[in-house]
């Protein structure tokens, strides 16, 4: 309310969103709906590079650009211009300058590491916890967005929660293991269906299934650890999301339906009884574009058969 007020009385003409990620793609839609020229600047070559792969990530800037919104990647803000003590512009690492009225700045969280760093606390990019939320002094426990657990800052309210319950019970002499959040990240952009589940890249010892629908603006995948979901990003799939989140948090062993799921039979993942599920019929113009074998050599491709349907399942807890 506080932007769209100042836009009125400044009559904003143009918005600069510096970030790309789900945030910054939220403000960006919102200011663009209140009539401004608006531009992404995200340093990564592509958007969302936390929750999306290149393939997903690419559908979704064509959808972006679609509604007039310029994507502007690999590219950073080394300065921003202001005239009569309002902002009036930015320049961009390579000279490159864009005038704006409005700058939004969504280039996520920094943990504050001063005050552990003074106090002789290892730190990197945050402060290192242990699976019991422990610094590296044995009386001090950190949590939330300053913790760094198994190389990770999570920088999200759900995993900080779930940490600051581990950490109450060990420091009361309580012990309980703290072994990474499952984060659903959902975005919220008017007629774009996009949700990033877990760990959306694969590393060497996963099994990838990933089927797109290039016409239809479509894309999903899974990556599978021992048969686990550990990471998901449905786009366009609002449907499947339930079931794949449940699947998921519920760490369910798919091992044995990875062939039905790699040609878009997605059924198994709401039925509890795990049988196998039979082909749906219809062709939706999906393309399975990679189910990589645990050896990190075989792919599996051609046409996925899918009726692109699935009931959703309550994500468990």
């Amino acid at each position: 309310m506080l932007l769209r007020g100042y836009a009125q009385r400044h009559s904003a003409r143009r918005a600069v969103v510096l970030g790309g990620g789900v945030l910054g793609l939220e403000a960006a839609d919102a200011v663009r709906r209140l009539g401004l020229e608006t531009t992404i600047v995200e340093l990564s070559d592509r958007l969302s590079p936390v929750q999306l792969d290149a393939g997903a990530a690419r559908l979704l800037q064509r959808e972006v650009t679609s509604r007039g919104i310029e994507v502007m990647l690999g590219r950073s803000v080394s300065s921003v211009t202001g005239e009569a003590g309002r902002v009036a512009g930015v320049t961009l690492d390579d000279g490159t300058r864009r005038d704006a009225d409005i700058v939004i700045v969504c280039t996520g969280i920094v943990p504050n590491l001063e005050l552990a760093r003074d106090a002789g606390l290892a730190v990197r990019r945050g402060v290192t916890v242990d699976d019991t939320m422990r610094t590296s002094d044995e009386s001090i426990f950190a949590a939330g967005d300053v913790a760094e657990h198994a190389g990770r800052v999570y920088g999200h309210w759900p995993a900080a929660v779930e940490q600051a319950e581990v950490a109450a019970i060990n420091c009361i002499g309580g012990r309980r293991l703290y072994t990474g959040s499952l984060i659903a990240t959902h975005l919220k952009v008017t007629n774009v269906d996009l949700t990033s589940i877990g760990r959306p890249h694969s590393e060497p010892e996963d099994v990838e299934i990933a089927l797109a629908d290039e016409s239809g603006g479509r894309y999903r995948k899974l990556v599978l650890r021992d048969g686990r979901i550990v990471g998901a990003i449905l786009l366009g799939h609002a449907s499947d999301a339930g079931g794949v989140f449940a699947a998921a948090r519920e760490r369910r062993d798919l091992s044995g339906h990875l062939e039905s799921l790699s040609q878009g039979d997605w059924g198994v993942l709401v039925d509890p009884s795990f049988e196998p599920a039979p082909s749906a019929a219809a062709g939706s113009g999906e393309r399975a574009v990679g189910a990589a074998s645990s050896n990190g050599g075989a792919r599996m491709n051609g046409a996925a058969r899918t009726s692109e349907t699935a009931s959703p399942v309550s994500p468990a807890g």
